[in-house]
C-alpha cells in the first residue's frame, strides 16, 4: 500500500514537471519571430509624422543625461523629431541638461531645455507648457530613468510589426483634439 501510494507521488510529479516543461515551450513558441513575410512595410522616411518626445524631470542629475541621449539615438527621421527637457530642478540637474541639449544640437537633433519660474502643476504642468510650445501631432513622454531601444517607435504593434512586440513597452498618442 505503501509502495503504491509513493508510486502515485511520483507519477504526479512526472507529471506536473511535463505540463510545465510543455507551458514553457508554448511561451517560447509565442515569443519566437513570425516568418518576414508578416512584417509590415515601413513608410518611408518623407511620410512619417513629426514626434514630439518630452522627458520631464525634477533634481534628477544621475539619469537626465542618459535619457537625453538615448532619446536622441531613437531611429526616427531628424527633420520629425523634437525632444524636450522639461525641466524643473534646482540642483545640477539644469547644468547636465544644458551640455546634453547641447551634444544633441550639435548632432542635428531638435532639442530643447524647458524651464519654468514655478512648479505649478508638477510634471503634468511642465508637460503641458511643454507641448504650448510645439506643435507635433504626436508626443512621447518617457521618464528620466526610461532608455528606450533605438527601435522603439517603429516596433511598435501599431506598426504592424509583430516581431518587434517584445521590445515595445511604450505607447504614443495624437496631441491634437
Amino acid at each position: 500500500m505503501l509502495l503504491s501510494a509513493i508510486d502515485l507521488v511520483v507519477a504526479l510529479c512526472f507529471a506536473v514537471q511535463f505540463a510545465l516543461a510543455a507551458y514553457f515551450l508554448y511561451l517560447l513558441y509565442g515569443l519566437r519571430e513570425g516568418p518576414v513575410g508578416n512584417r509590415a512595410v515601413l513608410p518611408a522616411d518623407a511620410e512619417l509624422p513629426r514626434v514630439l518626445i518630452q522627458i520631464p524631470v525634477y533634481n534628477e542629475p544621475m539619469v537626465v543625461e542618459r535619457a537625453l541621449m538615448s532619446a536622441g539615438q531613437l531611429d526616427w527621421p531628424r527633420d520629425r523629431l523634437t525632444i524636450q527637457l522639461l525641466d524643473d530642478s534646482d540642483d545640477l540637474t539644469s547644468d547636465i541638461g544644458v551640455h546634453a541639449i547641447a551634444r544633441l544640437r550639435k548632432e542635428g537633433i531638435d532639442a530643447d531645455h524647458v524651464r519654468r519660474a514655478d512648479r505649478t502643476g508638477f510634471k503634468a504642468g511642465a508637460l503641458a507648457a511643454g507641448m504650448a510650445l510645439c506643435d507635433a501631432p504626436y508626443v512621447a513622454v518617457f521618464d528620466a530613468d526610461f532608455v528606450p531601444a533605438p527601435d522603439w517607435r517603429r516596433c511598435s504593434p501599431s506598426r504592424g510589426r509583430p516581431s518587434c512586440r517584445r521590445a515595445s513597452n511604450g505607447a504614443m498618442a495624437s496631441a491634437t483634439g
